[in-house]
């Protein structure tokens, strides 16, 4: 610098994610720019919600998986075998996906 810092005029930085009491644990101090961390019960209801968002999405996937299978019965319905099955199939790359 080029000019006297006084106390309490430092910038002070660093990159992190961590809350404020890991970072007081890391550092020995922390800045009030650093966000809280969560209390448990705010913990809770963030894994309540990201398991409700995983399960939702099962079920979406469930749905693709059916409609996959519906549009693979109508294809073999309209005599076009070659289609479905074929070496280069992505859908028969999938794992657990069998050919009815």
């Amino acid at each position: 610098a080029t000019c006297d810092i006084m106390a309490g005029q430092e910038v002070t930085f660093w990159y992190t994610d961590d809350c404020e009491d890991i970072v007081l644990a890391n550092y020995g101090f922390t800045h009030p720019l650093v966000k809280r961390c969560l209390t448990g019960k705010e913990w809770q209801e963030r894994s309540i919600m990201w398991q409700e968002a995983a399960e939702d999405l099962e079920r979406q996937l469930v749905v693709a998986w059916d409609e996959v299978e519906r549009l693979q019965r109508l294809l073999i319905a309209c005599g076009d075998e070659g289609v479905v099955g074929d070496d280069d199939s992505p859908i028969d790359e999938v794992e657990g996906n069998q050919q009815k």
